[in-house]
């Protein structure tokens, strides 16, 4: 099996926003805001802000399945480019 590296990020291009893990954004809204803005004026990417992105590490506990749908959702979208994972995961 080769390794395949993936393409290269290109202005535009949309990038899936997901919190597998832990619920910091929840917690912790201007890290996340901030970063939200970075991809958008640093590297002009359009993040897609994923249901999870957002929750309470307390709903995120208690809903795998919200997760894992918000991961298989977003490797099923032609459109998203790639996959950034708020914290952990």
């Amino acid at each position: 099996m080769k390794f395949q590296q993936p393409l290269s990020l290109k202005p535009g291009d949309k990038v899936a926003i997901v919190s597998p893990s832990s619920g910091m954004p929840f917690l912790f809204p201007w890290v996340y805001k901030q970063g939200i803005e970075r991809l958008k004026s640093v590297f002009q990417l359009e993040p897609i802000e994923f249901p999870t992105a957002l929750q309470s590490p307390e709903y995120l506990s208690r809903n795998p399945q919200a997760r894992a749908e918000d991961i298989n959702n977003a490797f099923a979208d032609p459109s998203i480019r790639a996959i950034i994972a708020t914290i952990g995961g």
